[in-house]
């Protein structure tokens, strides 16, 4: 049995090209977004999820969670006939994908209630007297 806690991260150290010592983690889970795990699919894999439906009331049930095929974009063979997003959350951290891309980098460090605040300060004070950096 694996003694690691779930929670945990692994610290992977390399050396890069001019040979000084390198740190990067490896996290067990990533809060991938579901269409960022659809442009992964199909840019690295080639592939794309279809839902699996259940039938008329089959999701109401407690502890549901949406099942998908992976199917293949080309020669539309099943690549995983029982994944979730949350399996696929799982996989795409512990193979280093990066959580973001050039279509959420604007996300990535956006705070809203900051936004909030310079908004409320600026119709305070006034635009002019905010410097908004």
């Amino acid at each position: 049995m694996d003694d690691r806690n779930d929670n945990e991260f692994d610290i992977e150290v390399s050396l890069d090209e001019s040979g000084e010592l390198k740190f990067s983690r490896g996290y067990d889970y990533l809060p991938y977004t579901p269409d960022r795990i659809k442009r992964i699919l199909k840019d690295c894999f080639n592939a794309e999820l279809e839902n699996i439906w259940f039938g008329y009331k089959g999701h109401r049930f407690e502890g549901y969670v949406e099942h998908y095929r992976v199917i293949d974009c080309d020669t539309k063979e099943v690549l995983n006939d029982y994944a979730t997003l949350d399996g696929l959350r799982y996989f795409l951290a512990r193979n280093h994908f990066p959580l973001y891309d050039h279509k959420s980098e604007k996300w990535k460090n956006i705070s809203f209630k900051a936004i909030e605040f310079m908004d409320a300060l600026k119709e305070r004070y006034g635009e002019e007297n905010v410097i908004d950096e």
